[in-house]
């Protein structure tokens, strides 16, 4: 039951190295932000301290004898947590492998802007929780702030090429919200 699958989330979780090396943490570096291998290592460690996190609370919860239903409705904020946080590593492992199958040297250089963007707005979204896991530092979240901005700025030039790419309507593009600081 619930506890079999509690104690197997904590075993495997547990047992593999979360370790991060403390330059992640104070890299401001252009290069270091756009890398791919940092995107990789900060939406994982986000996803499994969450896994591990659950797994905790959840195993407390039925040590002390509260019902598995109970326990679940107790944590389904943090279920919630981990489900965002594998989506949004789900998505960034399938933008890359799209991007690495490119074969269109244009197109790939679109795409290339659009996953470091992706991968960083989803980390300055999720800022907080890395500066509460001391992942990162202030400088570092006001370095991808900045790092974010200057990719919108490379992409504004090809915005219509894009757009037409995805299919975005034109009513669409006429919203409101289209019109924000960025267009």
């Amino acid at each position: 039951g619930y506890r079999a699958v509690i104690r197997f989330l904590y075993t495997k979780v547990k047992h593999e190295a979360l370790e991060y090396n403390p330059m992640f943490t104070r890299n401001t570096d252009a290069e270091h932000l756009l890398n791919r291998e940092f995107h990789f290592h900060a939406f994982n460690y986000r996803y499994k301290k969450t896994l591990i996190s659950l797994s905790d609370r959840m195993r407390k919860y039925l040590k002390r004898g509260i019902d598995p239903y109970q326990a679940f409705l107790k944590v389904q904020n943090h279920m919630i947590d981990l489900a965002d946080a594998f989506i949004d590593d789900v998505i960034l492992h399938s933008f890359y492998r799209h991007f690495d199958k490119c074969e269109s040297p244009t197109l790939k250089k679109g795409l290339e802007s659009l996953v470091k963007l992706y991968a960083l707005t989803v980390i300055d979204d999720n800022k907080a929780y890395y500066l509460e896991k001391d992942y990162m530092d202030g400088s570092k979240t006001k370095a991808i702030t900045r790092v974010i901005t200057k990719l919108y700025q490379n992409i504004k030039p090809n915005i219509h090429a894009f757009t037409e790419a995805f299919g975005i309507p034109d009513e669409l593009l006429l919203a409101p919200i289209a019109k924000s600081e960025f267009s």
